[in-house]
């Protein structure tokens, strides 16, 4: 559950900003000797890119809505 949290974020790239933050941070895991800890350091990083996309896109529609006088 850890690994998942991201404590207090602020901003309008605030939870863009703590993912990236986490996937800088775990790239010495790649490195590591252990096999195990190597493949979850890749899976880590997977599901880490796929937020960091995911809020990218949340974050231009509500840019972009925002912009228009929608919300």
């Amino acid at each position: 559950a850890a690994m998942s949290e991201t404590g207090v974020v602020t901003g309008e790239n605030g939870l863009l900003n703590a993912y990236k933050h986490k996937r800088k941070t775990m790239q010495e895991w790649k490195k590591d000797k252990s096999l195990q800890v190597k493949k979850f350091a890749e899976e880590y990083e997977k599901s880490l890119i796929s937020s960091i996309e995911h809020e990218q896109r949340c974050t231009d529609e509500e840019l972009t809505l925002l912009k228009k006088g929608i919300i």
